[in-house]
């Protein structure tokens, strides 16, 4: 297991690595029961126009600790690499390299993209590091692997997982992808635009795909669509052709593809290639640049409900999120030489709801997380979050763009607000 701590230091401070820090915390507000949540007002700021920081009253000798559990190795490094890099970024911006006065060091650690290995390191975060907040893992399936660890041991969690199973019924465990039911939301939503009446999977055998299938023939009966096949794949899948000739022989309007690359743009590749026609959606799963390398001319076409990072640039100017958007991209950009995922955004979200919470209550485990669960109207890279006791993703089918890929880029479709 590969360990990284950061050592807090000064660089250029940019507006969305300020914000990380301070965009929420300086004003805060007591909800019901002690619960933070942001007051109406806007927060006082500097001369760049960024939110100042708030007064501290803690002991500066104490540091802020991150606990990161991310896929840096195996199937999942084109989401976990990514992650780090934006989480990495973030605390590296914070002024002064701290929160209130308190220093932030981040741990990363790489599960090698397995739920047993990302259980040991979450052990090892908690018990040994001891950390404040878990960030991560990437990947549903090792979310999902953890997320008992975090319920137990009574400690804040924010997953970069994206299925709706790792927050359902939880207290501690948090999450910034959208969730997959308002995904397939969209999905439906396109079927019934294009008078699409029958649709067929073709999904990962991951805990991401799992559910994908029982999920989407609830949401789209009630609109008279149809599941004509399911099929499945192993995430380090390479030959797609038994399955896409079992959704040729389906017939079905369009097909959805979910997974993550490279697997999923493999299986465009082949789609295309075995001579398939039908309209294709792909999932939230293909944002970042690893998938249009690898699916090439094939992905040029197919539909996609996508965080707006991929297409900040087409976005309106009036859009809320556009420059929150627009600094992450650039300071993303200066630092590494290359545009973010949109898995980078999720990552980058986490660092700065953890940092908000921090800020507004410390570092107390059961205040950070009564802080995160009553955070509301957030605009972040993902979406504008709004969590609550029912609600701990905090983001509906709203936060995604309806995207395409025309000559080899992300083209914006409908924004979707």
């Amino acid at each position: 297991m590969n360990r990284t701590l950061t050592r807090p230091w000064t660089r250029r401070l940019g507006a969305a690595a300020i914000a990380v820090a301070m965009a929420a915390s300086a004003c805060s507000s007591s909800g019901p029961s002690g619960t933070q949540t942001p007051a109406s007002a806007s927060p006082p700021t500097t001369a760049t126009g960024n939110p100042a920081s708030p007064v501290s009253s803690a002991s500066s000798a104490t540091p802020f600790r991150i606990g990161a559990v991310l896929e840096i190795t195996g199937e999942g490094a084109s989401l976990g690499v990514p992650m780090r890099d934006a989480m990495q970024l973030a605390v590296d911006h914070l002024p002064g390299g701290a929160i209130n006065g308190r220093k932030v060091e981040l741990v990363v650690l790489d599960n090698q993209s397995k739920p047993d290995v990302s259980a040991q390191v979450v052990t090892r975060l908690i018990t040994e590091e001891k950390v404040d907040l878990i960030v991560g893992p990437s990947r549903s399936g090792n979310a999902m692997a953890v997320r008992q660890l975090a319920e137990d041991n009574k400690i804040p969690m924010i997953s970069l997982g994206a299925s709706n199973k790792i927050t359902d019924g939880a207290t501690w465990v948090f999450k910034t992808p959208v969730n997959t039911t308002a995904v397939l939301e969209n999905m439906v939503s396109l079927a019934v635009k294009n008078n699409w009446k029958n649709l067929s999977v073709l999904r990962d055998s991951t805990g991401f795909g799992d559910g994908v299938a029982e999920a989407l023939t609830a949401l789209a009966t009630p609109s008279g669509i149809a599941i004509a096949t399911v099929e499945k794949f192993d995430p380090t899948a390479t030959d797609f052709t038994a399955q896409i000739i079992k959704l040729r022989q389906a017939k079905a309007d369009a097909n959805i593809i979910w997974g993550i690359p490279p697997a999923v743009a493999l299986a465009q590749k082949a789609y295309v290639d075995l001579g398939m026609t039908a309209p294709v959606m792909q999932s939230h799963g293909i944002g970042n640049s690893v998938f249009l390398e690898t699916a090439g001319a094939a992905a040029n076409g197919l539909l996609a409900p996508l965080g707006r990072l991929l297409v900040y640039s087409q976005l309106s100017s009036d859009n809320p999120q556009r420059d929150v958007i627009d600094s992450f991209v650039n300071e993303y950009k200066t630092a590494f030489g290359s545009a973010p995922s949109s898995f980078a955004g999720n990552a980058r979200d986490a660092i700065a709801i953890g940092a908000a919470a921090f800020s507004a209550v410390g570092s107390d485990k059961k205040a950070v997380r009564d802080y995160i669960e009553g955070l509301t109207s957030f605009s972040a890279v993902t979406g504008i979050y709004s969590f609550s006791a029912a609600n701990h993703s905090g983001l509906d089918k709203h936060a995604m763009a309806i995207v395409t890929v025309k000559d080899g880029a992300w083209t914006l479709v409908d924004d979707n607000r």
